[in-house]
């Protein structure tokens, strides 16, 4: 066995057994492997280091009163942790920065109902990718037409929310995975039909999108 194969980032993180059979076969190239193992650990480092701002900016507590908390309450840590690994898991700064925003509203809340419903806002957030993200905020914007629809009585409308067509025209580079993409918001709840294959962002994924963009979404 070699060096390579207990102690590093790697062989706790990112598929051991690979890496390691490459320094087997190729000893040569173990120098190689050594910097790719630090350089995940020192990304891993700095997402946690993100994410631990956010959430005392946030949360605004000190670090001990966030460790009283995850400590004393099972729910809490459980939360925090799942934010911790879901924020090393994800290359969108934005993302991490709204996944810190959502555990600590879950670590302050103040009733089971609101520590139920920041736990759902954290589920969905936590199940994106970046190309789920780039489509929920596109959708939370007014969508083509709005502004001439929205004096319209709702039989007048010439459409009601954002088309698959619409969301090709603005997201380009997205089109080939859009109708999964909109699945997947669909089932976690940021999005509904307001009408056949056209959609709006729900309450929830208003919220979602304010975690994100610390900003509020206009109602459409």
């Amino acid at each position: 066995m070699t060096e390579l194969e207990r102690g590093t980032p790697t062989s706790r993180h990112i598929r051991p057994e690979l890496l390691l059979s490459f320094g087997l076969i190729f000893p040569e190239r173990s120098q190689v492997l050594r910097a790719y193992y630090q350089d995940v650990d020192d990304r891993r480092r700095r997402r946690a280091g993100e994410f631990e701002d956010e959430l005392l900016n946030a949360a605004q507590r000190s670090p001990d009163e966030i460790i009283n908390l995850i400590l004393n309450d099972e729910r809490a840590g459980e939360l925090f942790e799942r934010g911790v690994q879901a924020a090393l898991l994800t290359a969108d700064e934005r993302h991490r920065r709204a996944l810190a925003r959502a555990v600590a509203s879950g670590l302050l809340a103040n009733d089971e109902a609101e520590v139920n419903q920041r736990q759902f806002i954290f589920d969905a957030l936590a199940s994106l990718a970046e190309p789920h993200i780039h489509v929920l905020i596109q959708i939370a914007q007014p969508y083509p037409g709005y502004e001439e629809d929205k004096h319209k009585p709702p039989g007048e409308r010439r459409a009601w929310g954002w088309s698959l067509e619409a969301l090709s025209q603005h997201l380009p580079g997205l089109v080939p995975v859009l109708s999964p993409v909109v699945s997947v918001l669909l089932g976690n709840g940021l999005i509904e039909d307001k009408d056949i294959r056209r959609w709006v962002v729900t309450d929830y994924g208003k919220q979602a999108v304010r975690l994100l963009e610390e900003e509020d979404v206009e109602d459409s």
